[in-house]
């Protein structure tokens, strides 16, 4: 059986490294449609409940570690509107102050949050050692490095790789800046340029959840699943309730055939990304497979098509569903 000129099964023995890939598509796929818009306002404070005056970049993410958006402090307070419901974390930047973020959920029907974040300034040894011409976080760069997120959405790589090369000249030394460098040069096809703009990323910012998320999957993909796997799991002991590390845990567990991992890394993605990782039962109906568990992979498929009955990774699931069902009929002979 083919699945773009990819073989499912040769005999009777599914091709698990072949199709580990697809299914990851399928994950990215299969992500749930936003729920009802909200508005987060952060709101800056320094010390004592002082409303924060200065120039800072406030960052948005989804608790698994995808950028919403970033936006400059205004008074005090950044506002971000069209957000769904789910769990979040906000970070800040700030020149003088230490890095600072905080986790918050968006509940249904909540119409949104306010999130209050105290900003701490950096100690006198910190100031003193920093290294000379570091750059300040500046609404320019800001205004750059959205222009490029924006163009990445527009497939416009000729205009993202212009706005981010003004973005390199603002702040060198800013991870967020290599990090969405890498995202240009992995959508323009450079992966050796992409790995090189992430490693530098984390050079400056060990602990740059986006980055480390990013690299783990190009690492994946490129075969190399000890590093993915080292990446994914420093991740989780940053941010115990990412759901897309998990996810992205149970491919590389899947493609080295430890399949007791990946169907407790998958589990643990579900169950955190309440609905938005419907895909990850896929990956868990492989797994299963692979350990001959047949009747647990065909529910996984059935509980899949019931809450996607269209969709592109509706081949996939059908085809896994007659992998388990020939599988299962093997076995009984």
């Amino acid at each position: 059986m083919l699945v773009r000129g990819v073989p499912l099964w040769v005999g009777s023995r599914p091709v698990v490294r072949s199709i580990a890939l697809f299914l990851y598509a399928c994950f990215l796929l299969c992500a749930a449609p936003p729920a009802a818009a909200s508005r987060v306002t952060v709101v800056l404070s320094v010390g004592q409940g002082a409303a924060f005056e200065g120039t800072a970049i406030v960052s948005l993410s989804r608790a698994g570690g995808e950028l919403i958006g970033s936006g400059s402090a205004v008074s005090g307070r950044t506002v971000f509107d069209g957000v769904s419901d789910g769990s979040y974390t906000v970070s800040v930047d700030a020149p003088g102050y230490l890095p600072a973020s905080r986790q918050f959920d968006i509940l249904p029907l909540s119409g949104g949050a306010e999130v209050d974040v105290t900003l701490q300034p950096l100690p006198n040894t910190h100031l003193h050692s920093a290294r000379a011409g570091a750059p300040v976080l500046s609404p320019k760069l800001k205004k750059e490095l959205t222009k490029t997120i924006d163009a990445l959405r527009a497939n416009d790589l000729k205009e993202a790789q212009k706005h981010i090369g003004s973005a390199l000249a603002l702040g060198p030394a800013n991870p967020g800046v290599h990090f969405v460098h890498g995202l240009v040069l992995e959508r323009a096809g450079d992966l050796a340029g992409a790995r090189a703009s992430w490693e530098m990323a984390l050079s400056l910012d060990p602990k740059h959840i986006p980055t480390m998320l990013s690299l783990s999957e190009l690492l994946m993909r490129q075969g190399q699943l000890v590093d993915a796997k080292t990446h994914l799991q420093s991740v989780l002991q940053l941010e115990p309730k990412s759901w897309r590390a998990y996810g992205l845990l149970a491919f590389v567990y899947l493609r080295a055939r430890a399949y007791p991992e990946a169907i407790s890394a998958a589990t643990e993605s579900l169950q955190l990304g309440k609905g938005q990782v419907e895909g990850m039962r896929l990956v868990l109906a492989e797994a299963y497979i692979g350990q001959k568990e047949y009747q647990k992979a065909k529910e996984s498929v059935l509980t899949f098509l019931q809450s996607n009955p269209a969709g592109p990774p509706l081949n996939s699931a059908r085809h896994l569903l007659e992998l388990a069902e020939h599988e299962a009929l093997l076995g009984a002979q």
